[in-house]
């Protein structure tokens, strides 16, 4: 969330399609808007890239870990997210195990949970800590307002009548 300024929602990273690591993009849908698009797309930065890899890395090992213990989570649950690649609707990305080793979704609730213990700060700390940075380092407004979802109906970034530009968004990464 600190790489991309997502909003607090549960499940932020809802699917490994979801982003490209080749060409470091990501399409988020982090808001319900009246009438306009919830979704847009974002440049990723190279540690987000790097993150990403090892995430994937990790779950391929968890797989090859729990096939003997738990071979329902790992069917039902890193199988599909494995061969992502490959089409198919598999589960959402990012998930907890509970004390028994039960999948537990990433809601909001178990999101600020979680993350408490390892960074108690505000819901939106990413979004604004970002966004302040971005300014102060002389980022185009208009980039920043581009990644953070926050463009009038009908000027939004990269859609069809936008002359905004995929580089514009590289300078936020």
């Amino acid at each position: 969330m600190f790489a991309t300024g997502h909003r607090p929602v549960g499940a932020p990273f809802e699917r490994a399609g979801d982003y490209d690591l080749p060409t470091a993009m990501m399409w988020i849908s982090d808001k319900a808007t009246r009438g306009g698009p919830s979704s847009r797309m974002v440049a990723l930065p190279p540690a987000a890239v790097a993150q990403l890899g090892h995430w994937e890395a990790h779950l391929g090992a968890l797989a090859e870990v729990l096939s003997p213990l738990c071979p329902g989570l790992v069917r039902d649950r890193l199988a599909p997210l494995l061969k992502e690649r490959s089409g198919g609707s598999p589960p959402p990305l990012f998930f907890f195990l509970d004390g028994t080793g039960q999948v537990v979704e990433p809601d909001h609730a178990a999101i600020l949970k979680h993350r408490a213990t390892v960074l108690p700060v505000q819901d939106n700390a990413a979004r604004h800590l970002l966004r302040s940075h971005l300014v102060t380092a002389g980022v185009a407004p208009n980039a920043i307002d581009a990644a953070f979802g926050h463009a009038r109906l009908g000027e939004e970034a990269l859609s069809a009548s936008s002359a905004f530009r995929i580089r514009e968004l590289r300078a936020v990464a």
